[in-house]
């Protein structure tokens, strides 16, 4: 399953939340009349923006409450640190089978809620 929501700014964010809750390694989403929001369980579940992952479900309050977006980990805020630990240099078998084939998509053996 899959819902959109929007990105909420920061400063927007700071008002619904407080200023010493919403920080730069966060990223919020999701309507002010609520309704739609990722919720318990969704937790490590992706915010996708335009095909690129932009943020990983972490927190909020309750589940699509009016006034209180869904919060995530802003992922370019950690992307020298990801970096850093080589995980790019490593590509799945399935990956390179795909790339090798000449299809210009690839596969990857996980599961997106």
């Amino acid at each position: 399953m899959y819902a959109t929501v929007p990105i909420i700014a920061d400063d927007r964010c700071k008002e619904f939340y407080g200023k010493n809750e919403i920080f730069e390694t966060m990223v919020c989403a999701g309507y002010r009349q609520g309704g739609t929001d990722s919720c318990q369980g969704d937790s490590g579940g992706p915010l996708v923006c335009n095909g690129e992952l932009t943020g990983i479900v972490s927190w909020g309050v309750g589940c699509a409450r009016p006034s209180y977006p869904g919060v995530y980990t802003q992922v370019s805020y950690y992307t020298k640190w990801i970096e850093s630990l080589g995980c790019f240099d490593y590509v799945a078998p399935e990956a390179e089978e795909v790339a090798s084939n000449n299809n210009s998509f690839f596969t990857f053996p996980f599961f997106w809620p």
